[in-house]
């Protein structure tokens, strides 16, 4: 129980403490300050009354703001260096607030591959913006396949047309940006094969707006309908694409599922939609001399690759009667750079060979032999092939390559395409293994490739490619030779045919000797 007397000073202190702290806060109110020579409303109507991080400027700032904030100064915002594609997070956002959705510009068409610009995602369809959809575009079964009878699985994505107006009210204001060039291929796992890459390349390249300019590589390959775990069942070598573009992205079904499931819309710079059934259907009564759109069509005249206007430097590969079976070969009709597969070799070339010392000599010519594999020579043949070419190697001064492939299986990947990018020559029996005639070396002189097939069957497939190449080209069914100009019907090999093969060994090497000694 407190006395009178310590109440008494417990009263006497709290008034101290009471008159004491209201006299401060009286002092600190009537001590003006800018901030505090404002009222409310009128800081509402100040011009520029915060700064960029949110803070009051310095002249409207109170004592208060200044000791929960600070008083620091805001570092300049950092830019960095995000390469010639990157994209800083500004970026990322593609907005159109005074609704003028942007339009969908058809830069190259053949049927199954077609670029387009300004192309958006919604919930997996492509919406294609114009107010003018029915001459700004091809037909929707030129582009992708849906709902066109096939034997491989139907294309699940389709293409909706619409309106400035529409697109407004379906896509509203803005959309997640995703920048650069994306290579969409729709194909099913079975339609992907190993000249899948080559006709993606070939399609990106006829883009480029004028042929003294380089294109920029393309940001990534999403396969649509193919599951990143079934890719390796295809002809599609990630490897052979990863040398050839390092900073290409490659995404797969599982990521377009992801993009569909997004609840905003994704706005793409640029697409080359590619759709192997699209290609067949319309390649048939395709005029490619008229119908094709292509930027460089007016750059220079369109012809064989090896015919080029040398002006302009443009080529395109005449798409023959016998070409219209192969579902890439539209890709190529489209006119493009005549050296449009340098970036292809010039990637492998970087990543698997060793740069030249400055000043050294150019290497030596070189010839590769791919034996073995599902399809082979019968062993006798085999031997005396190797035998007789690396004779011939070491009479002349050539380096031969001879790259065994496990029957059933594949060589090694570097060792067939580190051979390849070395040589002039190029032989084996027919099949994918020669696609890698895209790597051949474009210093020494004439190119050529030299293709065994059993008797009675012949396959274009490596000779259109290196048609659109410029490298030379005979099929040899056992002692029989066919340049090109006097090709063999087309008669693909089965499995019923016999997979050991006979050849000419003696007129093989004679060949290679003569195509040799024409090289640089």
């Amino acid at each position: 129980m407190l006395t009178r007397r310590e109440l008494t000073l417990l009263l006497f202190a709290l008034a101290v403490f009471v008159v004491a702290y209201n006299l401060d806060a009286a002092r600190a109110r009537l001590a003006p300050t800018p901030a505090l020579s404002f009222s409310a409303r009128a800081l509402l109507g100040v011009q520029d009354l915060l700064s960029a991080d949110g803070r009051r400027r310095a002249p409207y700032v109170d004592p208060l703001e200044r000791a929960i904030l600070g008083d620091w100064e805001v570092d300049a915002r950092r830019t960095h260096d995000l390469g010639p594609h990157g994209v800083s997070a500004d970026d990322q956002l593609k907005t159109w607030p005074d609704g003028n959705v942007p339009v969908t510009k058809l830069i190259a068409h053949v049927p199954g591959f077609t670029v387009l610009d300004n192309v958006l995602l919604v919930n997996g369809t492509l919406h294609l913006v114009s107010d003018h959809a029915s001459i700004a575009f091809p037909r929707p079964e030129a582009i992708l396949s849906t709902g066109l009878d096939s034997p491989y699985l139907p294309v699940l994505q389709n293409v909706r047309f619409l309106t400035r107006q529409k697109a407004l009210q379906v896509l509203g204001y803005s959309a997640q940006r995703i920048a650069g060039t994306s290579l969409i291929c729709f194909d099913q796992k079975d339609a992907i094969d190993s000249y899948t890459l080559l006709a993606l390349h070939r399609a990106h390249a006829a883009a480029s707006s004028s042929p003294t300019s380089t294109l920029p590589p393309p940001d990534r390959t999403i396969f649509a309908n193919t599951a990143r775990s079934a890719v390796s069942e295809t002809g599609y070598a990630l490897a052979f694409a990863r040398a050839a573009f390092p900073y290409m992205v490659h995404l797969f079904a599982e990521d377009w599922a992801d993009l569909a499931l997004t609840a905003r819309p994704a706005f793409l710079d640029r697409v080359l939609l590619a759709d192997r059934v699209a290609a067949e259907h319309g390649a048939q009564a395709f005029d490619f001399a008229h119908e094709l759109v292509a930027p460089l069509q007016a750059a220079g005249s369109v012809g064989d690759e090896k015919q080029k206007n040398g002006k302009a430097g443009v080529a395109a590969t005449p798409i023959e009667a016998t070409d219209k079976r192969l579902a890439f070969s539209p890709a190529f009709a489209l006119p493009a750079r005549a050296n449009w597969a340098t970036p292809v070799r010039a990637g492998v070339q970087a990543l698997l060979l060793p740069p030249l010392p400055a000043g050294a000599r150019r290497p030596r010519k070189a010839l590769t032999y791919v034996a073995g594999g599902a399809a082979h020579l019968r062993d006798e043949d085999h031997a005396a092939l190797a035998r007789a070419l690396r004779r011939l190697g070491d009479t002349h001064g050539w380096d031969v390559h001879v790259v065994e492939r496990e029957r059933g299986g594949t060589a090694g990947w570097a060792e067939l395409v580190r051979a390849a990018a070395q040589s002039s020559v190029l032989l084996g029996v027919y099949g994918d293994a020669l696609v890698h005639s895209a790597l051949l070396r474009a210093d020494a002189g004439p190119r050529a490739v030299v293709e065994f097939f059993p008797d009675g069957r012949f396959a274009n497939e490596n000779e259109f490619v290196t048609r659109a190449l410029g490298v030379g080209y005979v099929a040899w069914r056992n002692t029989k030779k066919y340049p090109r100009g006097s090709l063999p019907p087309i008669s693909p090999p089965t499995r019923a045919d016999s997979r050991v093969l006979a050849v000419d060994v003696p007129a093989v090497v004679q060949f290679v000797k003569e195509t040799m000694r024409r090289s640089a």
